[in-house]
């Protein structure tokens, strides 16, 4: 669903109607994020379901607007190196940039 959302034609067709569909994309590309997201940290054992959230994470963490979300997606990750072996500090990192103040 996500990469659906994101690569919908009608949404990069200039005009009004694109903008619009463009808010509706940004919407459930913070949906669909929040669910993988969830299911990896519901299934700690499942390390495909954490490494998956996190290459998703790497491409689409900055369109995350709720603080809640973020720290969430901050605690989840930390701990995410030294479970799995995956260097997530960079991550990490990049979403502290792009959330200043978490």
């Amino acid at each position: 669903m996500l990469l659906l959302a994101v690569y919908e034609p009608r949404n990069w067709i200039p005009g009004t109607e694109a903008l619009l569909h463009r808010s509706r994309v940004e919407e459930a590309i913070q949906n669909n994020l929040m669910m993988i997201v969830s299911l990896a940290i519901s299934n700690p054992k499942v390390i495909v379901a954490s490494l998956t959230a996190h290459h998703i994470l790497l491409i689409y963490g900055q369109f995350l607007q709720e603080e809640w979300h973020k720290r969430a997606v901050l605690d989840f990750l930390r701990p995410l190196s030294k479970k799995s072996g995956w260097p997530t500090g960079q991550l990490v990192m990049k979403l502290q940039e792009l959330w200043p103040g978490l």
